[in-house]
């Protein structure tokens, strides 16, 4: 047994008061001789017996009555480590980034492993160990009496950079319970229990908890603290698709104050294959973030590793973003339309090259990035496509089965083609090529659809309005300035599309007007609008050059796609056929290298990375082959809000649950344990008094009488 109040034990002395008292006015005898006295003698010794009985009793209800009142205001409580010997006993233990987080010289994982030592030591019980953020949440060690293998487990981990997942954790060890048998485990939680994550419990978290109760005895074990002033930086984001040799590329990324505090000169470090290219200074207020920019220029083509760094905090894990981009001298870009234009009033999508290229002469100026190709269809069957970064057609109106199967093929090897209807469009045609084809899931409505003279715009709908290719605009009211004037439309049905604007017609399905298709390795939009003036307003909207941004980042071709992904995220990638019995070599962050094997499945050539567990630069190349492709892993921006609940905060959301704090020692329990052991001795003493004062009031009436 221990106490949440132990100071208080201090006041134990105090028991002796009633007998120093009891001694104190003791009286003592003075005998005296009377004859008189002789006669009384004898009731008298009748009597002693009982008031000697009497007044050990008072004694024994007096210093009892200090006693337990002491008791109860100290608040003792169990110790729910011990229990028994033979329980078995799970240690769910935290490791996600948070718990990095450090105040002094231990961090809440620090205090964590410590915990969980001391659980692990606390009797002969089996011991399991549950690790309860990293993907896939891991069984470290099973039920066994051998202390041993939880120990040196507990020796050998360490934080790692998953972002945590209260339900997930929580169903982690329900999973685990599964298997096991019918003697029901405690399991204690050991978690640092940010408010983010766990101060308004959702229903499906809450029985979850309830259902774990049902099965254990459950203790919330809380290693938190009060740090929250946490800076991270995140969302590193090229502002080009690629970057042009010997000419500036800029870069920005958002530095975000999770805290209660303005943060002042903060150094910010941008980096460069490695090397600090750029330094700035920047102010972020509390509960903001800052977005930042950089600029770089590179002479060499190829990709190139960035990153951007924060100073120390009481959390390092989340101070460095990471990313990389493609350099190259040009980017060459093929519109295909009805004939080869002879003027410069004659190329279609020239509004979407001087959106991409905004220099004079857009790609005719030596400072395009992108460099426009204007041809009629037969260039489909006599140049190489893969010589392109994406493709335009623009109101082509038809197409032959040849020229079909080359755009065809090189949508499969992953290239990017942008479908503009217009006037010219055959819709047989489309359907033929694109929806027969297996291209497009989506058929091509026949009906053309205009706006009358003098009359209102077509009435549209934006849609998918949290999709990538809106992601520059604050909301989908701020999209409403697009208008249409003229329209086609693809009858949405069964398949693997996506509308992001949509012609809306009274008791009939609405339209897609904005769709893409993935199809292979590449990606199909469809704008049946088209990019004309005459049958839209987008390219005199100020949002034209961001979505022009979108769709070219969206399409361009995958040998020169940025791959980014999060920690805990998969990379599932088809591979040509040739590929088949290849093998793949991947460099990690930490020097490890591991080698995949390309699969089979649905007669698909499939690289399989299942997990990125480190966040950092990876190099992915093909075995005995020199040229690497370069993945950027960043941590879940959401973890890094790292301000644990307090503990009295944890108890009254979770009153059902015993909690208990690591200072505690781990015999402290939640204040509902205490309160009950408290209330059993203040119930005793409260019987002492009564005991007493009844007593007393029994003897001072015989002497009265």
């Amino acid at each position: 047994m221990s106490f949440i109040n132990p100071f208080l034990l201090w006041a134990l002395p105090l028991i002796s008061l009633p007998v120093i008292i009891h001694l104190l006015r003791k009286n003592k005898v003075i005998e005296i001789e009377w004859a008189a006295m002789d006669f009384l003698m004898d009731a008298v010794q009748e009597q002693k017996k009982r008031f000697k009985t009497e007044d050990l009793l008072l004694l024994i209800l007096r210093t009892l009555l200090i006693l337990f009142l002491i008791l109860a205001l100290a608040r003792p409580v169990t110790n729910l480590v011990s229990g028994s010997s033979s329980e078995p006993k799970l240690i769910s233990l935290d490791d996600s980034f948070s718990m990095a987080s450090k105040i002094g010289s231990q961090s809440r994982f620090d205090r964590a492993v410590e915990t969980a030592n001391q659980i692990n030591t606390s009797d002969d019980g089996p011991k399991a160990l549950l690790i309860n953020s990293s993907s896939p949440r891991k069984l470290i060690a099973n039920f066994s009496e051998d202390k041993s293998l939880v120990t040196e487990t507990l020796k050998q981990i360490k934080v790692g950079d998953f972002g945590g997942d209260a339900l997930t954790s929580v169903r982690a060890c329900l999973d685990f319970l599964k298997d096991q048998s019918s003697i029901p485990p405690s399991i204690y939680f050991l978690s640092d229990f940010q408010g983010s994550q766990w101060a308004q419990p959702e229903a499906l978290l809450s029985q979850s908890i309830k259902e774990l109760q049902e099965k254990s005895n459950l203790v919330f074990v809380h290693v938190g603290d009060e740090a929250k002033e946490n800076l991270s930086i995140a969302n590193f984001r090229a502002l080009q698709d690629a970057a042009k040799l010997n000419e500036d590329a800029w870069f920005t990324v958002d530095v975000i104050n999770h805290g209660t505090e303005d943060a002042s000169d903060l150094e910010v470090r941008f980096s460069l294959n490695d090397e600090l290219y750029e330094s700035v200074s920047t102010n972020i207020p509390s509960g903001q973030q800052v977005t930042v920019n950089f600029k770089c220029r590179v002479q060499e083509s190829g990709f190139h590793k960035i990153s951007a760094e924060i100073g120390a905090d009481i959390n390092l894990q989340d101070n460095t973003c990471y990313s990389h981009f493609y350099a190259t001298d040009k980017l060459k870009v093929l519109v295909v339309q009805n004939f080869i234009p002879e003027s410069v009033y004659e190329k279609k999508s020239l509004f979407f090259d001087f959106a991409l290229n905004p220099f004079p002469g857009a790609s005719s100026s030596e400072k395009a990035l992108y460099e426009f190709n204007w041809q009629d269809a037969q260039v489909l069957e006599t140049e190489d496509l893969n010589n392109y970064a994406f493709i335009i057609l623009d109101d082509l109106q038809a197409m032959t089965a040849s020229e079909f199967d080359s755009v065809q093929q090189y949508i499969a090897q992953g290239g990017g083609v942008l479908v503009n209807l217009g006037a010219s469009t055959d819709p047989e045609n489309f359907n033929q090529n694109f929806v027969e084809g297996g291209v497009v899931s989506w058929p091509l409505y026949e009906e053309k659809f205009a706006m009358k003279k003098g009359g209102d715009f077509l009435p549209t709908q934006i849609t998918n309005e949290d999709s990538q290719l809106w992601s520059f605009a604050d909301s989908a009211d701020s999209l409403e300035s697009f208008k249409i004037k003229q329209a086609f439309g693809l009858s949405k049905v069964d398949g693997n599309g996506q509308s992001y604007m949509e012609l809306k017609r009274e008791d009939e399905q609405n339209l897609s007007l904005i769709s893409s298709f993935e199809y292979g390795k590449g990606k199909v939009m469809v704008f049946t609008s088209g990019m004309d003036l005459e049958w839209n307003n987008f390219a005199t909207r100020p949002y034209f050059l961001p979505l022009c941004r979108q769709l070219s980042s969206q399409l361009i071709k995958d040998e020169h796609r940025i791959i980014e992904r999060s920690v805990g995220e998969s990379l599932y990638k088809e591979l040509s056929d040739d590929k088949s019995r290849s093998t793949f070599d991947l460099s990690t962050p930490d020097q490890l290298k591991e080698t995949y094997n390309v699969q089979i499945k649905d007669q698909k050539s499939i690289l399989n990375i299942e997990e990125f567990k480190l966040a950092g630069i990876y190099k992915l190349k093909e075995s005995g082959s020199t040229q690497e492709e370069l993945i950027s892993v960043n941590l879940d921006s959401k973890e890094s809000a790292v301000a644990s609940m307090s503990l009295e905060q944890l108890k009254n959301t979770y009153p059902e649950v015993t909690v208990m704090s690591s200072s505690d020692q781990l015999s402290t329990a939640s204040s509902s344990h205490g309160t009950g052991l408290s209330k059993f001795f203040l119930i005793l003493a409260i019987l002492c008094w009564l005991g007493e004062n009844i007593l007393g009031l029994i003897i001072s009436r015989r002497a009265a009488s």
